[in-house]
């Protein structure tokens, strides 16, 4: 996704020539990466659903509250992929790299804390996590003193 991101500037010249702003073209970019992502696993799944012939999960009890939390997940994430976008033009040239790696750290250290908190890692022994969070977290200060 960042190497689509990264190859789609031209996006954000052709919003400023139209007077947008930095946020909506910043915004932009993410549509094409995004849209074909989206296409692409929208078609695996249906073939996967129909191959294996488990289509009928569509419309199985739950799966509307399945879809509601489907759509709620992928508007925080979304939300998550603008702020990167927008970090990464505030951060200039090392924006791209040091900001995916920053991005994707904090997705990590949330996952782990959402996961304890809900249970996920309950029969798991911590140590790792907290080590690997204590990494990730070293790592943004360095970056950050570079």
């Amino acid at each position: 996704m960042n190497v689509g991101f990264a190859h789609s500037e031209n996006i954000t010249g052709q919003f400023a020539l139209f007077g947008y702003s930095q946020t909506a073209a910043s915004s932009a970019r993410w549509m094409p990466v995004l849209v074909s992502g989206c296409l692409a696993g929208i078609v695996w799944c249906a073939i996967e659903l129909f191959a294996k012939g488990e289509q009928k999960t569509l419309i199985a009890k739950g799966s509307g509250t399945r879809t509601i939390k489907l759509f709620g997940t992928s508007i925080v994430w979304y939300a998550a992929l603008l702020l990167y976008g927008l970090s990464v033009d505030m951060l200039g040239d090392i924006g791209k790299s040091a900001g995916w790696i920053l991005f994707n750290a904090l997705a990590l250290v949330i996952s782990v804390m959402w996961g304890l908190k809900t249970g996920e890692w309950k029969n798991s022994p911590k140590g790792l996590l907290y080590i690997g969070c204590a990494i990730l977290i070293t790592a943004w200060i360095f970056i950050a003193i570079i």
